[in-house]
């Protein structure tokens, strides 16, 4: 299907115009509740982008977390202890 520039140029003016009426509404609802999100992700591929990413994240959380925790000071004093006494 072929267009003019003047049909593509009118096309992106519409999307241009319901982008805005839309974010418009998505403010507006969000600036109307109590505690409003810190991250606001919109749409289904942005969404499943996102939650892709805090998924990866919790995973290397969960891989290295033996070492983040031994960092602990009250925890390293312990193994320390353990330590000298064996």
């Amino acid at each position: 299907m072929k267009c003019s520039f003047h049909e593509l140029k009118g096309i992106n003016v519409k999307m241009t115009n319901l982008v805005i009426r839309s974010s418009a509404g998505v403010l507006f609802e969000v600036s109307r509740v109590k505690e409003p999100p810190i991250r606001l992700v919109r749409g289904r591929f942005s969404s499943k982008y996102v939650k892709e990413g805090y998924d990866e994240s919790l995973a290397e959380l969960e891989r290295w977390s033996d070492l983040s925790l031994s960092t602990e000071y009250g925890r390293r004093a312990e193994q320390a202890l353990r330590w000298k006494k064996s």
